[in-house]
C-alpha cells in the first residue's frame, strides 16, 4: 500500500482569503525567521538560557527534540553540533546562524515595502531574496485591501503554481516563507500594527524546539507547524480574524492520492455540493487523536460543516465527520477510537476555526458506492457491512 495514499500536508497555518487570493501563513516560517533576524550572540545566549532551563527542569512544556539533542551532546556545547546541522540543510555555510537576514529594505509612500533577505544557502548558487510586502498594516480585525507578498524564492513560487485543489479552489496560494517572515519582524520592530499571525521572538523554547526538529532530526515542515500550533501560538491579531471568520487555520496540502477510492471521494464531494456545502480547503481533524488526520472540509454560511477523511494507514475507506458549532450543549469526549461511535455526537475541538464543536463521524451513504459503479473490494465491504450493524 503506496505511503502517500491519502492527503499529505506540505505546511499547516493561518489561511486568509481575499478575493482570488489565498494567503498562507505557516507558523514554521516565522520560529525559523527568529533565528534568521537575530544576531549571533543573541542566538547563542537564547540556546544557553533555554539550555540551562532544560536541566533545571523550568520549560513550561515538553520539548522531546531539544531535549534529545542535548543529552546527545554528553554536556559539550551544543553550538558546533547545530552549526553542523545548518551547513547540512544550506549547502555548506552557515548564514542562518551567523548572518542576519535582512540586508536592506525600502518602504514606499504607497506602503510598499521591498526587502532583501540574505539565502540561508550559498548566494554563490543563487542570488539573495528579493520580497515585497504591499499594505502590511492590520485594521480592525481584517487585512488592508491591498495587502500583497511575494518572494521570488522556491517555496513561494511552487506552492502559488501547485496548492490548488483540482479545480474546487478559485484563489492563487501565495505562501509566507521565511524570507517574507524575516521581512515582516523586521518591519514590524520600526512600524507599529504590522501584520503578524505568529510571533515567536519571545518565545525561545518553542523557536528552539522547532529548528532543532528541522535542522538536526530532518523534520516536515508540516510537522513542525503541528507542533507549534498545538500550543497558543496565534497572535491576538490572528485570533480576532479566526473568531470572526476572516482567517482559518488550515492545512496546504503538497498531494493527495485517492488510489482505489477516487471515484467515491469525488461522487461524495458531488454529493455534499448538493446539500448546500461549499469547499473550504483542508484541515485537521482529530487533533491529537490516534485518528488524527487531514480533512477535505466544505462548509455553509452558518458555520456547519462536513469533512471527508481519507487515510488508509487508518481505515479502508472515507469517512465523513459532520460538524455543529456548540450552541451550550454538552456532549461526552470519547477516549475509545472513534469508529466505536459511529453516528454519535461528540465533544470535539475544531482546529479550523479554533473553537469547541460537536462532531459527528459517520459512513458514506451506500448509495456514493452504488453510484460509481466501482463497488467495494471483499475487505471494504466487510468492514462497511460491520461498521453499519453499530
Amino acid at each position: 500500500m503506496a505511503k502517500t495514499l491519502g492527503i499529505s500536508p506540505n505546511y499547516e497555518g493561518l489561511r486568509i482569503v481575499s478575493g482570488n487570493n489565498s494567503y498562507f501563513f505557516p507558523p514554521s516560517s516565522f520560529a525559523e525567521a527568529v533565528i534568521g533576524v537575530a544576531s549571533e550572540h543573541e542566538i547563542r545566549e537564547m540556546l544557553d538560557s533555554v539550555t540551562i532551563d532544560s536541566v533545571l527542569n523550568k520549560v513550561p512544556f515538553e520539548l522531546p527534540y531539544l531535549e534529545a539533542f542535548l543529552s546527545s551532546q554528553n554536556g559539550e556545547d551544543p553550538w558546533s553540533e547545530l552549526e553542523e546541522a545548518v551547513m547540512r540543510h544550506h549547502e555548506g555555510v552557515k548564514n542562518l546562524l551567523r548572518i542576519e537576514s535582512v540586508r536592506g529594505e525600502s518602504t514606499s509612500p504607497l506602503k510598499v515595502s521591498r526587502a532583501t533577505v540574505k539565502r540561508r544557502g550559498s548566494a554563490v548558487h543563487e542570488r539573495d531574496r528579493h520580497t515585497n510586502i504591499r499594505g502590511y498594516k492590520f485594521i480592525g480585525a481584517e487585512l488592508t485591501p491591498e495587502f500583497d507578498i511575494s518572494c521570488d524564492c522556491g517555496p513561494f513560487r511552487f506552492s502559488t503554481a501547485k496548492a490548488q485543489y483540482r479545480k474546487n479552489d478559485p484563489t492563487s496560494t501565495h505562501l509566507a516563507c521565511y524570507h517574507l517572515a524575516s521581512h515582516l519582524y523586521y518591519l514590524s520592530a520600526s512600524e507599529d500594527g504590522v501584520f503578524l499571525p505568529f510571533d515567536f521572538r519571545d518565545d525561545p523554547e518553542l523557536t528552539l524546539e522547532a529548528f532543532v526538529m528541522r535542522k538536526v532530526f530532518n523534520k516536515d515542515y508540516a510537522e513542525v507547524d503541528r507542533f507549534l500550533l498545538s500550543h497558543d501560538v496565534l497572535t491576538k491579531q490572528a485570533k480576532d480574524m479566526v473568531r470572526k471568520r476572516k482567517a482559518s487555520v488550515e492545512v496546504l496540502k503538497s498531494q493527495y492520492n485517492f488510489g482505489d477510492m477516487r471515484r467515491v471521494i469525488y461522487e461524495l464531494e458531488d454529493y455534499i455540493r448538493g446539500r448546500g456545502y461549499s469547499y473550504k480547503g483542508f484541515a485537521i481533524d482529530f487533533q491529537n487523536r490516534p485518528e488524527e488526520t487531514v480533512g477535505i472540509v466544505y462548509e455553509k454560511a452558518d458555520g456547519s460543516a462536513i469533512h471527508i477523511l481519507f487515510d488508509q494507514k487508518k481505515w479502508t475507506m472515507p469517512f465523513i465527520v459532520e460538524k455543529i458549532p456548540q450552541n451550550g450543549g454538552y456532549y461526552p469526549e470519547r477516549e475509545e477510537r472513534l469508529l466505536h461511535h459511529l453516528n454519535t455526537r461528540i465533544d470535539d475541538f475544531d482546529v479550523m476555526r479554533q473553537r469547541r464543536d460537536i462532531s459527528k463521524i459517520s459512513l458514506p451513504p451506500s448509495i456514493i458506492f452504488v453510484g460509481t459503479g466501482q463497488g467495494l473490494t471483499r475487505e471494504q465491504a466487510q468492514e462497511y457491512k460491520k461498521l453499519t450493524r453499530q
